[in-house]
């Protein structure tokens, strides 16, 4: 009887089945979302065709990234290696920060959920310097005349970038979520690299990729390449190692092309620190640490050969131009100089480029016969002499305390993984630590405090370890496709019993 009943019962779910009438709502309201967006870039095709297609592209991904907000982080990622791209006049990530805002706030009202008291010394520390940097609204120097610069411009820089930070924060919370982020910073760097070599080859000077500035561009690839590195010493399959040694390669060339002198020194830096890591961190073996450095180098030297000459006019003119590293060594006195004026508090936030030829005016030692100003002035071209000058030692401690903090927060979740027998969380939070301090150095000479590459480093800085107590519980999901690699936990990688390892091992 009782079977007869449920033979009856799923004989009618499968009348009402086959009766319901389907539910078009869904197809109807999708198919009216891509008619707008249709329209839209119709009506900007006329206007501005770059608008046009920036929207066919973006607004399917954005959809997609509502729905699945975890994936909000890699899509940011993108944005950084691609400032050039414009809507009108409003870069990509002047749009994007918003839009993730967006997405951002319901996700954390439906879950209520706050962020872990890992996270607080970072927050903390952040908010701390942003707070420090809106206050020198009140006594900063700069009289608002440069569009594209100045203190307003700067907070508005600074509060986009503390959105990404924020983003990180809060969506990147296990190893599924780290490794997407992963994968998307090496691809995306490896199609801007590949563009650049191009640009380069096609007789179009520095190389600059999908960013404004070579500089920067350099910086990015440096940040980028230790990643590549730690994917292409985990790839499964030849086949995925070769595709990924030639991202290295890509990666490492572009930095070359870039022409920039402290990109090429900060990649040197990179490559020393990866070479003296251990093997079975970064490169998960001795034979691919080995393989992995030499593609690196190869790939390297093969662009400084092609590009020789013009790599050795501009190393002469650091050396040998009274400018001075086109200029930089002016602007660095010319930072002390203002420093000097307001020690503790600084010159006010953003405000150097407006005040920098009034105060390379009033330094002494610049040689105006070889060195000229340049209209509306010029950054500091150091994000810790900059720092200094704008916000006093006051902000500089507060800048080095964000840069120390993702540090020890790397250090401490590669002690986690390596204490869980974990080599490719290990890795992971090792390769993250190098790119934090070939930015670092790279900084050295670049203006980056408002940076997006910087500000996603200290949010993976203060992640990485709950993550990293998080990954031997999580079982990666296969690998799929061409080329499928597995920069975090697999089953297949982790021992059924995990025994405790000493800190030396």
């Amino acid at each position: 009887m009782a079977h007869r009943t449920a033979v009856d019962n799923t004989s009618d779910m499968t009348a009402r089945a086959l009766t319901r009438s389907p539910d078009y709502r869904g197809a109807f309201l999708w198919l009216l979302l891509a008619l707008a967006v249709g329209g839209a870039a119709g009506a900007f095709a006329s206007w501005q065709p770059t608008a046009a297609l920036v929207i066919a592209i973006v607004a399917p991904i954005a959809v997609a990234v509502v729905i699945r907000p975890e994936w909000l982080p890699a899509l940011l990622v993108v944005t950084v290696f691609t400032e050039s791209l414009t809507v009108g006049q409003v870069t990509i990530s002047r749009i994007a920060a918003p839009f993730a805002l967006a997405v951002l706030v319901p996700r954390l009202m439906i879950e209520r959920r706050l962020p872990s008291q890992g996270y607080l010394p970072v927050l903390l520390a952040a908010g701390a310097y942003s707070f420090w940097a809106l206050a020198s609204a009140l006594w900063t120097l700069d009289d608002g005349t440069n569009p594209g610069s100045g203190t307003t411009y700067s907070l508005a820089s600074l509060a986009i970038s503390g959105i990404y930070l924020l983003v990180v924060l809060l969506l990147v919370r296990t190893p599924k979520d780290l490794r997407r982020l992963l994968y998307a910073i090496v691809a995306t760097a490896t199609v801007s690299s590949a563009f650049a070599i191009f640009e380069y080859a096609s007789g179009g000077g520095r190389a600059a990729g999908y960013d404004s500035d070579p500089n920067y561009f350099a910086a990015m690839q440096v940040f980028a390449l230790p990643l590549a590195i730690l994917l292409a010493s985990h790839a499964r399959g030849p086949a995925a190692r070769a595709a990924i040694l030639c991202a290295v390669a890509v990666i490492g060339g572009s930095v070359i092309v870039s022409l920039s002198r402290g990109g090429i020194i900060a990649m040197l830096a990179v490559l020393i620190l990866l070479g003296a890591s251990p093997a079975r961190g970064v490169f998960r073996t001795p034979g691919r640490k080995a393989l992995v450095v030499l593609v690196a180098i190869v790939g390297a030297g093969a662009l400084v050969s092609v590009a020789y000459s013009d790599l050795s006019a501009r190393s002469s003119s650091l050396f040998d131009s009274s400018e001075g590293g086109s200029g930089r060594t002016n602007l660095w006195r010319a930072a002390i100089t203002g420093w000097e004026q307001r020690p503790v508090i600084g010159i006010g936030f953003g405000a150097f480029r407006g005040q920098s030829n009034k105060l390379l005016r009033r330094t002494p030692g610049v040689d105006f016969s070889a060195y000229k100003l340049r209209l509306g002035g010029q950054y500091a071209h150091s994000a810790y002499l900059g720092t200094l000058v704008e916000l006093g030692v006051i902000g500089l401690a507060l800048f080095l305390t964000l840069l120390v903090l993702a540090w020890r927060g790397m250090r401490r979740a590669a002690a986690i993984a390596s204490e869980r027998d974990d080599r490719i969380m290990t890795g992971a939070s090792r390769a993250l630590s190098i790119s934090l301090a070939g930015f670092a150095l790279a900084s050295v000479f670049l203006s980056t405090e408002t940076d997006r590459v910087l500000w996603v480093l200290l949010g993976l800085g203060a992640v990485l370890p709950r993550v990293a107590a998080g990954a031997a519980s999580e079982s990666a999901d296969p690998p799929s496709g061409v080329g499928s690699v597995s920069p975090l936990p697999d089953p297949a990688d982790v021992e059924p019993h995990v025994r405790k390892r000493g800190r030396n091992d």
